[in-house]
């Protein structure tokens, strides 16, 4: 099964289950689901908001965190996450166990959450995921230096932009607008699903209102150097253009 769905710390069919919000939430390489918290206490950016049963970003986010180890800010314009639809992307199944611990947890703060053992990527092809030694740093791109890899597997795929596109469709005749807080964390495969994102801004991307990446500039110094000659432009007049309704957070890891 590629997909799982929680509701209320119970889950549910995916093949049936239609309900959803219009507040969502994309982790893109989520892990462990350590931005999430759990009954013993706040995850690395998501705490427990008792008074009205919900997550909510920290209030200390940004003192706590190591950025050693999570390099890039995440900043989202939406405090509340009540009523939430979150989707946990992690192709990696040696994390599945914990994933759905946290996905159960946080199920119960009034939120649905999806994980799908899926990679984020720019084609619905399946592809090699090559794994790391404890499974944090496995990717997809077959160019990644300065890392050790002791295995390899097949995984699913999902074109991101047509995963955007679908969440759009779902509202077109509505009189909602989905509003979207996007967080990237895939070991590389980031540029190529940027480029895309960026081409297609219009619609499909356009629900995307916060955006926090990490790139990985020490594992694909060229990639990295040309990706952001190629688009820091585009990335500056993008901001410019959407004003207050779009705000976009890069952190380049050029330091």
């Amino acid at each position: 099964m590629s997909s799982i769905v929680y509701q209320n710390g119970i889950k549910q069919d995916p093949n049936t289950f239609s309900e959803g919000s219009s507040l969502i939430f994309i982790d893109g390489g989520a892990r462990v689901g350590e931005l999430y918290p759990d009954e013993n206490g706040k995850g690395v950016y998501f705490e427990v908001d008792k008074e009205n049963n919900c997550l909510k970003v920290r209030d200390d986010l940004g003192k706590h965190v190591d950025y050693s180890f999570m390099p890039f800010p995440f900043t989202v314009n939406q405090k509340y996450f009540a009523f939430a639809e979150i989707h946990m992307f992690e192709p990696n199944p040696e994390f599945l166990e914990e994933l759905e611990k946290k996905a159960k947890f946080i199920s119960k703060l009034n939120c649905i959450v999806w994980i799908h053992q899926i990679a984020i990527g720019t084609s619905t092809q399946d592809i090699t995921l090559r794994l790391t030694d404890g499974g944090w740093g496995s990717t997809i791109c077959p160019d990644k230096q300065n890392e050790t890899f002791i295995d390899e597997i097949t995984v699913k795929q999902c074109d991101f932009v047509g995963f955007l596109n679908a969440i759009n469709n779902r509202y077109e005749n509505t009189e909602l607008s989905p509003e979207i807080h996007l967080k990237l964390d895939i070991e590389g495969a980031e540029y190529d699903v940027l480029k895309r994102m960026f081409s297609a801004w219009y619609p499909p991307c356009s629900a995307v209102k916060s955006l926090s990446v990490e790139f990985h500039k020490d594992f694909y110094p060229d990639k990295h150097d040309k990706w952001v000659a190629d688009h820091w432009h585009a990335i500056l007049s993008l901001m410019k253009n959407l004003k207050k309704l779009l705000r976009i957070i890069l952190s380049v890891m050029v330091l």
